[in-house]
């Protein structure tokens, strides 16, 4: 809680929506020694937070996990759609392993979490090659995985008639 003088405070909120990473294979990921158990916050408690901080002015939202799994965000999505609240979020995200043979799937997925705010999308793509996805990074997805989500989130983007910006490192 920020108190109750937020003149000061940009008017953007991180949310834990979850610890650690469902994956936690990456060879170079940390996550699996801080937070050896992945968790995952229930979305009501987590929409809970939000409308108590849209009570205090602020508007925009950082989901934190490292990754949050899509079910996961539908879920959340759907809570805050049920509310009918009217915020602006961030997520973080993985590629979706073997994204074309579900690309309906995801597109009305990441419709449904557009529709919810999320404006901002992060992704940890790593490198676009293939061998060193699977033999250095270990990363569970090719470059084909990774692009072919980032091409059903600019579907549901266009379909939603809604700018999401996808931010891949």
């Amino acid at each position: 809680d920020y108190g109750e003088d937020l003149s000061c405070k940009v008017k953007n909120h991180t949310i834990i929506d979850g610890l650690g990473c469902d994956y936690g294979k990456c060879h170079f990921c940390i996550h699996p020694k801080i937070h050896p158990k992945f968790r995952l916050r229930d979305p009501q408690l987590i929409v809970d937070e939000v409308e108590h901080m849209i009570r205090k002015g602020i508007g925009y939202f950082t989901f934190t996990a490292s990754d949050t799994p899509l079910p996961h965000a539908i879920r959340i999505s759907e809570e805050i759609l049920k509310r009918k609240l009217h915020i602006e979020f961030t997520l973080l995200t993985r590629g979706s392993r073997g994204a074309h043979t579900r690309k309906d799937y995801l597109v009305d997925s990441f419709r449904k979490i557009i529709r919810a705010g999320m404006r901002i999308l992060y992704m940890g793509a790593e490198c676009g090659n293939d061998d060193m996805l699977k033999d250095v990074i270990n990363k569970n997805l090719t470059a084909g995985d990774i692009a072919d989500t980032i091409d059903c989130i600019r579907r549901a983007s266009d379909l939603e008639r809604q700018k999401v910006y996808i931010i891949t490192s």
